[in-house]
């Protein structure tokens, strides 16, 4: 089994604390949060298309920011 990244639930704070209550997280709340263009944050991060609309959890985002 994998190891938890070292800033892991560091980031996983930050971000439950910037978006109660959402699990998922789409293109432009990401951008705005890491100061990004939307195109850039797409390029970064791996998000998935649900419902017409490309989103990423918190916990795969607070990984990738780890």
């Amino acid at each position: 089994m994998a190891r938890e990244k070292e800033l892991f639930r560091d980031n996983l704070e930050r971000l439950d604390k910037q978006f109660p209550g959402q699990e998922l997280l789409n293109v432009a709340a990401v951008s705005r949060y890491c100061g990004l263009s939307e195109e850039r944050t797409k390029q970064m991060f791996e998000f998935k298309k649900v419902g017409g609309r490309w989103y990423i959890s918190k916990a795969k985002l607070a990984s990738a920011l780890s």
